[in-house]
């Protein structure tokens, strides 16, 4: 098996707080995707951490490159002209 395989099936696991079986795999599949931030979000901040300082913010139809999901599923870090936690909610879900 692949890393990236191993990695998603361990996430997948991970994301067991609420929602379905389906949004899990959803939002796992996001991993390792350069995704673009929703058309309505006006401005999308990246935290050093969650809930945390913000370090930039992109806009609607900038790309954002998800390295990772917090256990929850409600933030995804990675990197785009900055490196941080943003929320998932403001990404295009795959």
């Amino acid at each position: 098996m692949h890393k990236k395989a191993v990695i998603t099936l361990a996430l997948t696991g991970a994301l067991g707080i609420g929602g379905s079986g389906v949004a899990q795999a959803r939002e796992a599949s996001l991993v390792g995707q350069r995704v673009p931030v929703k058309e309505d979000v006006e401005q999308l901040l990246i935290n050093e951490r969650p809930n945390a300082e913000f370090v930039g913010s992109l806009s609607a139809g900038q790309t954002f490159k998800v390295r990772r999901l917090s256990p929850s599923g409600k933030y995804a870090y990675g990197g785009a002209n900055k490196t941080g936690w943003v929320l998932t909610s403001g990404l295009e879900q795959q």
